[in-house]
């Protein structure tokens, strides 16, 4: 059974491992990689994949799933909610990682 956590408890346990030495770009690899590997185990393989990344920490999460998706064959669009120069230090890495892989960022809504 997965327990869900509502928002200021996740966020507690993510502070808690991040005060215990886990980096939160780690944290972000392992949420992106679950994401990426459900996504996998419900589609029927390789198929368009349109993912929305918020500018806090779970947008960090989307760009490392978008990466892995389309290292794996998935045709990926990406649309950013908000500016990007509001993206967190570590969402701001794994944009960056995203857009090494000649991954696309489109401005979507404020």
């Amino acid at each position: 059974m997965i327990e869900l956590l509502q928002i200021k408890k996740m966020q507690a346990a993510d502070q808690y491992a991040i005060d215990h030495g886990v980096s939160g770009q780690f944290l972000m690899q392992r949420a992106g990689q679950h994401v990426a590997s459900k996504l996998e185990a419900i589609s029927q393989g390789p198929c368009h994949v349109h993912i929305l990344a918020g500018p806090g920490n779970n947008g960090g999460d989307a760009f490392v799933a978008a990466r892995l998706l389309k290292q794996r064959g998935y045709k990926i669009s990406l649309d950013l909610i908000g500016k990007e120069n509001q993206l967190s230090a570590d969402a701001k890495a794994m944009a960056q990682a995203w857009r090494a892989g000649e991954g696309q960022i489109h401005q979507g809504p404020d």
